[in-house]
């Protein structure tokens, strides 16, 4: 199980901020994050795409998507459209 945290405008769209996961890599969160927000708020204007077009952390360091996860992990999900 992995923990997820939502950033930007996703979380400001669909109000979802972490949720707990089983996911064996970073591509995997994707849609579970995806189905997470249209099961919380189903007029959310947010897409897969959205979703995996995020800048994707583990344990706080930049990953690729496909980076193998383990049990315990932290995965932050930032939009790029987040600025800096």
């Amino acid at each position: 199980m992995v923990t997820v945290r939502v950033f930007g405008v996703l979380r400001l769209e669909s109000g979802v901020k972490r949720l707990e996961a089983d996911a064996d890599r970073v591509q995997d969160v994707f849609r579970l994050v995806y189905e997470e927000i249209k099961r919380v708020k189903p007029e959310a204007d947010i897409s897969l795409k959205d979703v995996r077009s995020c800048v994707v952390t583990v344990n706080g360091k930049i990953v690729k998507n496909s980076t193998r996860l383990k049990d315990g992990d932290e995965v932050m999900l930032v939009p790029s459209s987040c600025g800096g």
